[in-house]
């Protein structure tokens, strides 16, 4: 009974430890570290409001007010915002001193895309070139595995599209409300789906989305359309009656 009492006070005194570490740990002393980090894949401006451990709820951080500022030659204003972003790593390969990111969550976020008079899109732009070397020797499924997320989730996102080809009159295309899930993400098998969102509804959500793509080649691109997928709209009141897809090649 002793020793009963004992090790659960134990397993209290960790659970306890557990729980007040991310206040005696504050990564946002290493604000600028990342931020300068960042900016070597990026020519964006980036920030974020303040960022966090989480141990409890997995081993990570939790990132809030963060923002990507848009190319300066498509707007002033920001290409990307995120009211947050939790990071799960993966606890065994850092004993290794590898970082393996198990999950990803996005909440909340609001990205803008624009396509110029020239056809070109603002996120062309968005990643630093890397030199013919270094992509020479970060080649091959090993860099790739490096790269790929285990889990991601993007809960209540908004996606905005300007279309500036046709002269002054830009066309706007707004899909919100977007709930996206995939899991089990490998770039040696299709990358399974599931999306949800609002198109031209004030309703809520009247789309849904399933299905896979991939898989990714070495050299970051997908093979083909998504394999398999299946939508279903709900029409909004003007239409007669709602449609369903299915396909096996992809939408």
């Amino acid at each position: 009974m002793k020793k009963l009492a004992i090790g659960a006070g134990i397993v209290f005194a960790l659970v306890v430890i557990l729980a007040l570490l991310p206040f005696a740990v504050d990564l946002n002393k290493h604000k600028g570290a990342i931020l300068e980090h960042i900016r070597t894949v990026t020519a964006r401006q980036v920030d974020f409001g303040s960022i966090r451990l989480t141990i409890l709820t997995g081993l990570g951080a939790e990132i809030t007010g963060m923002r990507i500022a848009d190319d300066p030659a498509f707007s002033t204003g920001d290409f990307l915002t995120l009211k947050g972003a939790k990071v799960k790593v993966a606890l065994l390969p850092m004993i290794k001193r590898e970082i393996k990111v198990r999950k990803v969550v996005l909440d909340e976020p609001r990205l803008s895309i624009i396509r110029n008079r020239g056809g070109a899109f603002n996120f062309k732009t968005l990643l630093i070139p890397r030199p013919e070397k270094a992509r020479e020797g970060e080649a091959g499924p090993g860099a790739l595995e490096r790269l790929m997320v285990g889990d991601f989730e993007v809960k209540n996102g908004v996606l905005t599209y300007h279309d500036r080809t046709s002269g002054p009159e830009v066309k706007h295309f707004t899909v919100s409300d977007i709930d996206l899930e995939s899991s089990g993400i490998s770039p040696a098998r299709p990358i399974p789906f599931l999306l949800s969102a609002a198109v031209m509804s004030g309703e809520g959500q009247n789309l849904n989305v399933k299905g896979t793509l991939g898989p990714v080649t070495e050299q970051g691109g997908l093979i083909g359309r998504p394999s398999t997928c299946s939508c279903s709209w709900i029409p909004s009141p003007w239409h007669r009656s709602p449609s369903r897809c299915r396909s096996g090649r992809g939408i």
